[in-house]
């Protein structure tokens, strides 16, 4: 018996060795070529990462250039003492770097003597910056699931709705200083109702629903209901708060 096992042992031990030294080498190259992919990858990754820096930093140089150069440009222009020249200072700011033009804008604005052309000018780029930037999404009372859409159409005019919800609602607002007000319609009921948007400093806007009409189409009685829009990119609204403020 232990003759035949010796004899099988000797017959199979090569054929055991031989075959765990395959799979073993099987096992340490592919670990080995996952090894190097993975370093590839990451290799690659990193060039990625760092090209996509660079571009950036390529583009915030280009950016922080031409700012110098329109800068230049602009104290030239106004601090002409020809009122023309201001306003046409403010135009090519505005046209060149709109966000720029606001900030500087709104200086002027405060600086300037009362109904001047340059003050006037002046707070037209302001309130144009303000309009663009009031468009945008907005999530109802700090939730997420309710997402309140604010689109500029023109002028002070916008557009407002709920696309989200259990009752969603459409309808159109204008911009009066710091409050949008409005009328607004139910997509799936009669209900109609009347909104009033106030912008705070704090980037958040405090909203009245006043419903005049019921689901049923019936008149409604001192029906008023209060939440808080909060901007969906945050702080977004914070220096157009306080821009509106000191427009009015």
């Amino acid at each position: 018996m232990s003759d035949g096992k010796s004899r099988i042992e000797v017959v199979l031990m090569p054929l055991v060795i031989a075959v765990v030294g395959a799979v073993g080498t099987y096992l340490v190259t592919a670990q080995q070529q996952r090894s190097a992919e993975m370093r590839s990858e990451q290799q690659q990754r990193s060039a990625e990462i760092m090209s996509r820096t660079q571009m950036e930093t390529t583009k915030e140089l280009a950016r922080a250039d031409q700012q110098l150069k329109v800068l230049e440009l602009f104290a030239e222009k106004i601090t002409s003492t020809n009122s023309s020249e201001r306003i046409l200072a403010l135009s090519i700011l505005e046209a060149v770097d709109p966000q720029l033009a606001s900030t500087l804008a709104r200086s002027i604005a405060e600086s300037e003597s009362e109904e001047s052309p340059v003050k006037l000018a002046a707070q037209n780029v302001a309130r144009k910056a303000i309009q663009e930037a009031l468009s945008g999404t907005y999530f109802m009372d700090s939730g997420r699931d309710r997402i309140i859409v604010v689109t500029h159409l023109e002028g002070d005019e916008y557009r407002i709705e709920e696309q989200s919800g259990p009752s969603p609602w459409s309808g159109t607002a204008r911009l009066d200083g710091n409050r949008l007000r409005g009328r607004a319609t139910f997509r799936k009921t009669k209900a109609e109702m009347n909104v009033d948007a106030q912008l705070r400093v704090d980037g958040s806007v405090f909203v009245s629903y006043e419903i005049v009409t019921t689901g049923t189409g019936e008149a409604a009685e001192d029906v008023v209901h209060h939440q808080v829009w909060y901007p969906s990119a945050p702080g977004s609204l914070l220096q157009t708060g306080e821009s509106l403020s000191r427009l009015q």
